[in-house]
């Protein structure tokens, strides 16, 4: 099962129980609410995690990415542009070899399966790759090109 999105949540939560401020755990915890379906949970969760001044960039980066798909998915379409414009302005912000180093490969297998995402799916692929691009500035061309294309 390479996917096993509920059980990678139930072994999230348990470890979130005995270490409650183990940041990585919240960060993953938060991407797994996305991938279970719990939309606004993971929405609260994305936003609590940004507003923390101990995320790094590339972190930071990728949980403005995951909120993207999340805002879809709640039907929230017309938050996408304010959270891809403060996305391109965190990278704009961040020195010339940044890189992301997020997979995204749970969140596009689910993006793959959730219904509501359908019409976004090819969309939101292009974001991920985007986001996977070697150098800032290849990221930035790529990530305002994907925000050009959003409808």
């Amino acid at each position: 099962m390479l996917f096993a999105f509920p059980e990678a949540f139930a072994l999230n939560a348990q470890w979130l129980e005995r270490h409650p401020d183990d940041l990585n755990a919240l960060i993953g915890f938060a991407e797994k609410h996305l991938t279970t379906g719990r939309l606004a949970e993971a929405q609260a969760r994305l936003s609590a995690l940004l507003a923390r001044t101990d995320v790094e960039p590339r972190i930071a980066a990728a949980l403005r990415a995951l909120s993207i798909p999340t805002l879809l998915a709640l039907g929230q379409a017309a938050q996408v542009s304010p959270g891809l414009d403060a996305l391109l302005a965190h990278i704009t912000a961040q020195p010339e070899d940044f890189q992301g180093t997020w997979s995204f490969e749970g969140v596009t297998h689910f993006i793959g399966q959730y219904d509501s995402l359908a019409p976004y799916q090819p969309w939101l692929l292009q974001l991920f790759r985007a986001l996977k691009a070697e150098t800032r500035d290849a990221v930035l061309a790529e990530v305002q090109a994907v925000r050009q294309g959003f409808k």
